[in-house]
């Protein structure tokens, strides 16, 4: 009988030391195979980044939502894009209608110049665009699944000079939830939810969030409310023209 269980116990020994060895030739291969925060985040940016100079015109409308020391600003977003230096925004509030224009390497703004504005633009163009500083030493930690997509995350964690950064995204798909930034200056947080392809586009290669957010400690936050985002084949004649007493400045990117 001793012998009988001895060997059942040895049996058991060496299944287990078995399954151990699997588990652990499993994680080094999937170690292996995992790419690099570089290579995440370059990933990232092809697969969002709708503004690249190979992408296709398209248009973008979205509700829009600024609130600083507990008053709201509420207002509407549109977007005309046609090519990295051939763009036109447009935002409404209110009774105030503002206009950025980029076009024959001059950058255009007729209205306002005002901080929600600029937030809006800007909340937009950081959903584009993924990298980290030549150099950046970044650690890779995985997450538990996010809460509304179920998707099970990776956590990209950096120091870049005196900030603090992390960026936690889908490592099957490429497409980031949380961007958070804290330093000497304050602490940002954004978020980026409800991705959706391009309508008409000859491709679904690249999606983009149609919810994304932004809080800082500061007291400011702001949303968009993206209600569509679709390719199209061309603009008006006179889309991108500059609107009467727009003030003009050099664009600081690629010249026509």
């Amino acid at each position: 009988m001793r012998r009988i269980t001895s060997l059942a116990i040895g049996s058991l020994l060496v299944l287990f030391c078995a399954s151990c060895l699997l588990t652990a030739a499993s994680q080094t291969k999937s170690s292996a195979d995992s790419p690099d925060a570089a290579t995440l985040l370059a990933r990232a940016t092809a697969h969002l980044n709708i503004e690249s100079p190979s992408s296709a015109p398209f248009v973008l409308l979205a509700k829009a939502r600024y609130t600083v020391n507990r008053q709201t600003v509420e207002g509407t977003y549109a977007l005309g894009w046609a090519a990295p230096n051939l763009y036109r925004e447009d935002l409404h509030y209110g009774n105030v209608h503002e206009t950025i224009l980029v076009s024959a390497g001059k950058l255009y703004r007729a209205g306002r110049d005002t901080p929600h504005t600029n937030l809006w633009s800007q909340m937009i163009r950081r959903a584009l665009r993924w990298s980290l500083p030549a150099g950046t030493r970044a650690k890779k930690r995985p997450q538990g699944e996010h809460w509304q997509s179920a998707a099970r995350l990776t956590c990209i964690v950096a120091e870049i000079s005196d900030q603090h950064q992390r960026i936690c995204l889908d490592p099957v798909n490429y497409e980031p939830f949380t961007y958070d930034v804290s330093g000497p200056s304050g602490k940002q947080a954004w978020t980026f939810a409800d991705y959706t392809s391009l309508a008409h586009a000859a491709s679904d290669s690249q999606r983009f969030p149609t919810a994304i957010t932004y809080k800082d400690n500061r007291g400011t936050s702001a949303e968009l409310d993206i209600q569509s985002i679709a390719a199209v084949s061309g603009f008006a004649a006179n889309e991108f023209t500059p609107p009467p007493g727009a003030l003009a400045q050099p664009f600081p990117g690629n010249a026509p």
